[in-house]
């Protein structure tokens, strides 16, 4: 038996709509925006499958999602606040569908991570350290 909690986010929801338990969210393929505090701190959110036509990112979205390790981002994000990822501690895989061009990797890294950190770019991957953490941010070019 799974402890699976899906939630597919249409972008008409409300905060109380999302399941404080949910593991996983897909975005339906009409979802231009994630509202801020959308998925604040769903502890519990270990996996997001976005969209490919998402542009936004809102404040605070993902702040407090402890559990959540891996993100793949579509190559149309052009906006990314600046505290979406925050406090996602486990966060070690990013990838960006040949990069969100007009935000610019280094930039959304440092949005993630929330602090400066050192990168080393290998073909196609950057990997960084920061502090005591090593992620890797794979560049997909499609």
């Amino acid at each position: 038996m799974s402890n699976e909690v899906e939630f597919e986010y249409t972008g008409k929801e409300e905060r109380e709509d999302v399941p404080k338990d949910v593991t996983i969210v897909r975005f339906h393929p009409s979802v231009t925006e994630v509202d801020d505090y959308m998925f604040m701190e769903c502890e519990q959110l270990k996996k997001v499958v976005f969209n490919e036509g998402l542009k936004k990112i809102g404040r605070n979205a993902f702040y407090g999602c402890r559990q959540l390790e891996q993100i793949n981002l579509p190559s149309t994000l052009f906006e990314v606040d600046a505290s979406a990822f925050r406090e996602c501690a486990i966060l070690r895989d990013v990838v960006f569908n040949e990069g969100p061009q007009n935000i610019g990797i280094e930039r959304l890294v440092h949005i993630i991570l929330q602090f400066e950190c050192i990168m080393y770019h290998l073909v196609g991957v950057a990997v960084v350290r920061a502090g005591r953490r090593l992620i890797r941010y794979t560049i997909l070019d499609t």
